[in-house]
């Protein structure tokens, strides 16, 4: 954590004050896509959950997931 903080905060001192902040303001533009990631595989260990509670049938819930890895693997 220490080492993410040096390099957005203090790594780039030399730098002039519109660069600066052009730099920092990408920098939290990612934080949001970072988040948004974040946010999408929360969704998606939900969504995984459900399908396993209310797949009862344990050959069903095998056959989902490997149609799943097979999507995934496509992408």
């Amino acid at each position: 954590m220490q080492e993410l903080h040096d390099t957005c905060i203090r790594d780039n001192q030399l730098q002039t004050i519109k660069k600066l902040k052009k730099d920092k303001q990408t920098i939290l533009d990612n934080f949001e896509v970072y988040k948004d990631v974040v946010k999408l595989n929360t969704k998606l260990r939900k969504e995984i959950k459900w399908i396993i509670e209310e797949s009862k049938d344990e050959r069903e819930t095998r056959t989902i997931f490997e149609l799943l890895k097979q999507d995934t693997k496509v992408i």
